[in-house]
């Protein structure tokens, strides 16, 4: 290499070095721009609608088996891609039919009302995989506990006058699992929309001695939430 190539390549050098001096926020006595992070949300706050297909026969043929369950949960950041959920959702139902107060009747003389509240509660952990940055989609799978409850109300009343016979009130719980699989977007900082698959399980006594019936089901839902 010549003298004036080198001389060249020396001179090349020292005025990129003195440009990368220059411009060096730290020659001016500023600080250098802090790389932005990415807000982890602690708290999530999830307003959802399913559609529940119950399972129970009974519960189906009575008020039938297909109810919109509105829902709320809530989720707080444990470690990582890891959280606590808990939520609760509920099934209300109603029911008539004709009856007989003798079996003599020819006619029925008698009305049957009754009506039925399913509270859902539930309690897990949960596990989210992608991104929860705008315009980017992620995968959850949570898995749980859940308590299904019942609290049914009827009477019995005749049909030409409206006195009321005979009326009653009971309630019961059962304590069950729940796996969750959803897919949320995210539309902007801190908003969501999303769309979920279940299976609810929380078996109780049937009619018949000795035999029990799944008091949960399949659900879909969608449902939007926000971020804190």
């Amino acid at each position: 290499m010549s003298g004036v190539q080198k001389m060249l390549g020396w001179s090349l050098a020292t005025l990129i070095l003195i440009t990368a001096g220059a411009t060096s926020p730290a020659l001016w006595g500023q600080e250098e721009a802090a790389v932005p992070k990415v807000k982890r949300e602690t708290v999530v706050l999830t307003l959802r609608s399913n559609y529940f297909s119950f399972s129970d026969d009974e519960y189906a043929d009575l008020y039938g088996s297909d109810k919109w369950v509105p829902e709320i949960k809530l989720s707080l950041r444990l470690l990582g891609n890891m959280y606590l959920w808990g939520s609760a959702g509920w099934a209300r139902g109603e029911a008539s039919w004709p009856g007989w107060s003798d079996k003599s009747q020819a006619v029925a003389d008698i009305e049957w009302f009754s009506k039925t509240t399913k509270t859902i509660y539930g309690v897990g952990i949960g596990y989210y995989a992608g991104l929860i940055t705008p315009g980017e989609f992620l995968l959850r799978l949570e898995g749980g506990l859940c308590i299904l409850s019942f609290k049914d109300s009827g009477t019995q009343t005749f049909l030409t006058n409206g006195e009321l016979l005979s009326s009653y009130e009971t309630s019961e719980s059962e304590i069950g699992f729940s796996i969750d699989m959803g897919v949320a977007y995210t539309w902007k900082r801190g908003v969501f929309a999303e769309i979920s698959l279940a299976f609810v399980s929380a078996r109780g006594p049937a009619e018949e001695e000795d035999e029990t019936v799944n008091w949960g089901g399949f659900r879909a839902g969608v449902g939007v939430g926000y971020r804190f």
